[in-house]
């Protein structure tokens, strides 16, 4: 399967495949659980709005370093959109949908380390430009804590964003988002997944899905042209990684 993995195109093709052959189907609630049937879908053309729309809402409220830097929401939606849109045919995003409202209620964005489309686009760029400091510490967190140095194309997912919806939260609906991405990923021969957690409830929720901190970098400590730009802000950025090479085939709970 890697060899498909050098063609956008072919990528999507393999992973609507892998979609039919697992037969991805509705998760119920218990039914004391204020949740409705949920599903979870590849990120596609018709969600797109309201995936942009619910990564602005969450990250700008909740996620520590995108509020820390207090985006103006309008000013940081047209960013978002563009970015869902570009992560489509990089197949291994995924949103949450309500199918009784068609609300999305989860997010997660994903695609292969090596592809650096968001340092060569302009819109991408600018995008990321809002949060400088951010890019920066994490920059160098996988610099200080990645072994591989270099990357090789179809190796390592690098989970980039997560997101549920607050009243969701405490479901195990970003466990189950993250599972989503590791069978992926373990199904189209990747060998490990990544991410930056920027919060303790992230970590946890790679934690329990196998994933191990290797490296870790504090607020308050980080020093940017010898600025705290963090200074206040409780916490730090996590390195999270999971082998995936060992796993057992299918390795986690698919929807």
């Amino acid at each position: 399967m890697k060899e498909y993995l050098k063609n956008e195109e072919n990528k999507i093709i393999i992973l609507l495949y892998i979609k039919d052959k697992i037969n991805i189907s509705l998760v119920s609630y218990p039914e004391n659980s204020d949740s409705p049937d949920l599903e979870c879908l590849p990120l596609n053309e018709d969600y797109i709005d309201k995936a942009a729309r619910l990564y602005t809402d969450i990250f700008l409220t909740y996620e520590p370093t995108s509020h820390h830097h207090a985006t103006d929401p309008e000013l940081f939606f047209p960013y978002a959109r563009y970015y869902a849109s570009r992560l489509i045919k990089k197949g291994f995003s995924y949103i949450i949908r309500d199918n009784i409202t068609d609300d999305l209620i989860g997010f997660i964005f994903a695609f292969d380390l090596s592809d650096n489309f968001w340092q060569k686009e302009e819109e991408m760029r600018a995008f990321i430009s809002h949060f400088h400091e951010a890019v920066v510490m994490i920059e160098e967190l996988e610099n200080n804590y990645f072994l591989d140095k270099k990357i090789i194309p179809g190796s390592t997912i690098h989970i980039f964003q997560i997101g549920v919806c607050r009243k969701y939260w405490g479901k195990g609906i970003a466990g189950m988002m993250i599972g989503k991405v590791l069978s992926s990923a373990k199904i189209c021969g990747y060998k490990r997944v990544i991410a930056d957690c920027t919060s303790q409830s992230s970590r946890r929720a790679f934690e329990k899905n196998g994933f191990n901190e290797v490296g870790f970098l504090p607020y308050e400590n980080f020093l940017i042209n010898e600025i705290l730009f963090f200074e206040g802000l409780k916490g730090g950025i996590s390195l999270m990684i999971k082998d995936i090479t060992d796993a057992k085939d299918p390795p986690y709970p698919l929807w």
